[in-house]
């Protein structure tokens, strides 16, 4: 009888390991059914991510050709001003006389550019389609700009160039330390004042509100945070990252 016993324990007990057997191989077999299906989930996201940029980008370069004739007109009316040479000098110019406040300057003015470049900036504002949300929660446009009309690019690159072709190594002579361009922008203002760059203690943000052309005392490049003048819907914004002494 004893005999029987010991069988009757001897299957149990084997039945209990295969269900536990069983049941460790159902569940490893479900956490990497559950793993795979997260990574097809995260894949199918960024796919649905880049399919959105896509067409966000097909619908911007749809815009600009809509706007190809237009643009092209605006390009021929703004071209006068786009003179890299003389803007190159006279930015030159205001930075070399600027006055110094202690390692980084307040103001560049009160004529940072040339009145006729200045006066194109608010005419190179395109449609809030082509800002995007940025970091901040700002909307923002790239300066130079990736995707946009003719005439917005032609103003902007050139913006561009003179920040980091001409105000950028012109600061670092003025300062006499490096002086590197962190991020250029244009941003729409939807407050009372502008802040800046935040979380880096060796970045200074500029910014150039751009103000109507008969308003000439927004041309000049002060240091944030400051107060937003009246009128102003768009600013430059300028980060520069200071560095060591040359």
């Amino acid at each position: 009888m004893s005999g029987w016993c010991d069988v009757v324990r001897s299957l149990t007990r084997h039945g209990r390991e295969e269900r536990a057997r069983a049941l460790a191989d159902f569940e490893a077999s479900r956490k990497a059914a559950d793993a795979e299906s997260r990574m097809v989930q995260r894949s199918l996201a960024a796919l649905a991510a880049q399919v959105a940029a896509l067409e966000a980008q097909i619908a911007l370069l749809a815009m600009c050709q809509q706007e190809e004739r237009a643009s092209a007109a605006a390009l021929d009316l703004l071209a006068p001003a786009l003179h890299p040479d003389p803007a190159a000098v006279h930015l030159a110019a205001v930075v070399a006389a600027a006055a110094v406040d202690g390692d980084r300057l307040a103001r560049l003015g009160p004529e940072l550019l040339p009145r006729d470049l200045y006066a194109a900036l608010p005419r190179a504002i395109p449609a809030d389609a082509f800002f995007r949300t940025g970091s901040d929660g700002r909307r923002e446009l790239a300066v130079p700009p990736k995707l946009a009309p003719v005439h917005v690019a032609a103003v902007w690159s050139l913006v561009a160039d003179l920040v980091r072709g001409t105000l950028a190594p012109g600061l670092a002579q003025r300062l006499g330390r490096e002086v590197g361009v962190a991020r250029t922008r244009l941003v729409r203002i939807d407050a009372t004042e502008l802040v800046g760059a935040a979380g880096e203690a060796a970045a200074v943000t500029y910014a150039l509100f751009l103000l109507p052309a008969a308003v000439p005392a927004g041309n000049a490049l002060v240091r944030l945070p400051a107060p937003v003048p009246a009128g102003a819907t768009h600013a430059l914004e300028i980060t520069l990252r200071i560095g060591a002494d040359i």
